[in-house]
């Protein structure tokens, strides 16, 4: 017999429960001054965050969501 298929989101969220420190750093920064949000101004914070949860799901899952579900702010070229 088969296991249930886990969907994505669920372990994406898997990930991130591993990232407890750095989600509260990026949300520290968002909140500081949220009157003066501004690209890049929780950059670090949100590289910091990013990092562990791509590290976190390659430990809980492979590499199945690690490429796929973690957006950057890197700019795309214009085509």
């Amino acid at each position: 017999m088969s296991q249930p298929r886990t969907r994505p989101i669920q372990k994406l969220a898997a990930a991130v429960a591993k990232c407890n420190t750095e989600a509260a750093a990026y949300g520290r920064c968002v909140i500081e001054d949220y009157n003066d949000v501004h690209r890049d101004k929780c950059a670090k914070a949100f590289m910091a965050l990013k990092n562990c949860v791509v590290v976190a799901s390659k430990l809980l899952i492979g590499n199945s969501i690690a490429g796929g579900c973690i957006y950057s702010y890197k700019k795309r070229p214009v085509q």
